[in-house]
């Protein structure tokens, strides 16, 4: 929300004609129309400003009336859609990205810093929502694109390909680029580093301390087997691990499904820790969760800020995906409290 709001703030900077303004959409209008709004009023805003939460809701919305309800965002067909911090839609199976997939529009913009993320399926998501043809159909993509960059046939023939689709869509500026008079196109202020250093508490550090162990052991093992480059992936993998560990260590098990642990090799780290520890290390992190458990918020505390949360955000009131792990969360997660 406060991103909707420095928008704002700039749209008011470049805005040098006062008929021109800007419409914040929160979704509190969802059940009705937009048309009348955007196109039937005396002064029409001229931008409508939304998030990436309200377009999918009113997308899951419009699905449970199969199509017969396409009100808010989807009751227009806007002139121009520009997609912020585009690579939140880069997974296609997404609600959020199928949702702006659905947003009807004559021209599409995407503006990010980081078009392909984990791999190259990132960048097809892009090129879907922007509707270029004929690569929006991933069968296509998937043979003449992905297929060889995971393959490593025909690469170079992949790689021409795909230059040819990305020359004429892609606009890329960089800080030492300069204007015709010789001068930087944008001019930076000069970068402050400041390192601080943190300590692990003491949970933290027997998972860290843990996972390092394994790390260094799967390393050499795969050293004296001859097969380090073949099982080169599982290094980055548990590099992932211990960076996760220095975010959260529940980040471990943020997700015990059985696709994400094919994917990454991984399960749920707390019960290979019980199976594998030695017994006083799993007793030490049991009497670590049972002092954390004991300073957790009360019911009823618990029961206000729900309450707090309901009265900030009115319209949280359907299956959302966070715009960064991609989960669903859910109103009834919140309700849940005991």
């Amino acid at each position: 929300m406060a991103l909707l709001s420095q928008w704002e703030s700039e749209f008011g900077k470049a805005n040098k004609n006062t008929h021109k303004k800007c419409y914040i959409y929160y979704g509190n209008e969802t059940l009705g129309d937009l048309t009348h709004l955007l196109c039937k009023t005396a002064n029409p805003p001229t931008v409508v400003l939304t998030t990436y939460g309200t377009v999918q809701s009113e997308f899951v919305r419009m699905n449970k009336s199969a199509g017969l309800n396409k009100g808010g965002l989807f009751s227009v067909k806007f002139f121009r859609i520009i997609l912020d911090e585009g690579h939140t839609i880069r997974n296609k199976a997404t609600k959020t990205a199928k949702a702006i997939y659905a947003l009807d529009a004559s021209r599409r913009w995407i503006l990010t810093g980081t078009p392909v993320i984990n791999r190259l399926d990132d960048f097809y998501s892009l090129i879907r929502f922007l509707k270029m043809q004929p690569w929006s159909h991933y069968s296509l993509w998937k043979y003449f694109i992905t297929t060889p960059f995971d393959t490593g046939k025909d690469l170079q023939l992949a790689f021409g390909l795909l230059k040819t689709i990305l020359d004429p869509l892609l606009l890329r500026r960089t800080k030492n680029q300069k204007d015709e008079n010789g001068n930087l196109l944008v001019e930076l202020p000069p970068k402050d580093v400041v390192i601080e250093k943190l300590s692990f508490n003491e949970k933290e550090q027997v998972m860290y301390n843990w996972l390092k162990t394994r790390a260094v052991n799967s390393f050499k093992d795969n050293i004296s087997k001859g097969v380090l480059m073949k099982n080169y992936s599982s290094i980055l993998t548990h590099l992932l691990r211990l960076r996760q560990v220095c975010d959260h260590v529940d980040l471990i098990a943020a997700d015990n499904s059985e696709a994400l642990a094919e994917e990454l090799g991984v399960t749920n780290v707390q019960k290979q820790l019980e199976n594998e520890l030695d017994e006083e290390l799993v007793k030490t992190i049991k009497a670590i969760e049972t002092e954390e458990e004991a300073s957790k918020l009360s019911t009823e505390e618990m029961i206000k800020l729900k309450d707090e949360i309901y009265e900030t955000y009115p319209t949280f009131d359907e299956t959302i995906e966070c715009s960064i792990c991609t989960n669903e969360q859910a109103r009834s997660a919140l309700s849940n409290v005991s």
